[in-house]
């Protein structure tokens, strides 16, 4: 195997796919898969390297003799690991840190406990904000992607306050890609939807909370431990009562319409329609049984968490 010549110097907040995907132009190779065995040293069929790159050790150990990349800061900063990392137990944080180190045969989405049945089509293609990409090409000569842009749930450019639009990119697809971001990914739709105020104002919000997760250590003790939470919460404002065995008593319809009035059905939409589609029921089983579900909907439970106490910033400080 031959050694790198070179590897690009990563831009601020770049998605570590996006560095090796400029690799991947600059290197003139024909297939992603001889992109993969110069970086890896060898190919894989996970399709899972977009926002989780795994194997990082074997990364940095290729590109060692012409970079100072180390394999933490990588992760930490160019990949979305502190926000899956964010929903995990401590035990759990520590399979998934391995899972995205070392060179592993099983899936690291399955570690991350990642929700992947939304029916929202705003999750299935990396994002980007066309007036990041305008400035990227006039500051760099060349776009990248974003790894905060594409934070599940994240519609708005915290930066520009605008929103973000799908690139042609899938995130998830059969084996491995490497698509660099380029006008010809990155079309600009001339008619862009507008957001009611209401929406904007609801929309940043939770744009803030979800880039903050990022930063945040919220101390996660568990789904049921989060559960217990919001129960403890919904009874302090008289919307649940406790009854013997362990039992609840609640007017489901009564609490939607105050979920849903506290967002508006716009920014519940655009954000996770399940919570609108199944009229509640989506909503209930967050709140009382997420501690059954082996994926975690990290995005359905942000929005619960600034409903009920606030930003997430307030979560970790009521706790």
């Amino acid at each position: 195997m031959c050694a790198l010549a070179s590897f690009p110097c990563l831009y601020p907040d770049e998605l570590l796919y996006s560095g090796l995907a400029r690799y991947h132009i600059r290197s003139g190779n024909q297939n992603f898969r001889q992109t993969d065995l110069d970086l890896f040293g060898y190919s894989s069929q996970q399709a899972c390297r977009v926002t989780l790159t795994n194997n990082l050790k074997g990364l940095v150990k290729q590109i060692a003799h012409i970079s100072d990349y180390r394999v933490r800061s990588l992760m930490e900063h160019n990949t979305l690991y502190p926000f899956y990392a964010a929903f995990l137990t401590p035990i759990e944080t520590r399979k998934l840190e391995s899972a995205t180190i070392e060179k592993r045969s099983g899936s690291i989405l399955e570690q991350a406990r990642v929700d992947l049945d939304s029916t929202s089509d705003r999750r299935k293609h990396l994002k980007f904000c066309p007036l990041c990409l305008t400035a990227e090409i006039e500051q760099y000569g060349e776009p990248y992607w974003h790894r905060l842009h594409q934070i599940p749930g994240l519609i708005i450019c915290t930066q520009h306050r605008i929103l973000l639009l799908d690139s042609s990119v899938l995130i998830d697809s059969h084996g491995v890609h490497y698509h660099a971001a380029s006008h010809e990914n990155c079309i600009v739709d001339i008619e862009q939807s507008e957001l009611a105020p209401d929406s904007l104002k609801r929309l940043l919000e939770i744009a803030t909370d979800l880039v903050g997760l990022v930063d945040t250590r919220i101390n996660f003790r568990g789904m049921r431990w989060l559960r217990d939470r919001y129960i403890a919460e919904l009874c302090k404002r008289g919307s649940v009562k406790k009854l013997l065995r362990g039992e609840f008593k609640f007017d489901e319809r009564e609490l939607f319409q105050s979920f849903h009035d506290f967002y508006g059905e716009e920014c519940l939409n655009w954000i996770e329609p399940r919570f609108v589609d199944t009229e509640g029921k989506y909503l209930i089983h967050c709140l009382f049984a997420g501690d059954l579900d082996p994926k975690i909907d990290r995005v359905a439970h942000i929005l619960i968490i600034r409903y009920l106490f606030g930003s997430i910033t307030d979560f970790v400080i009521s706790h």
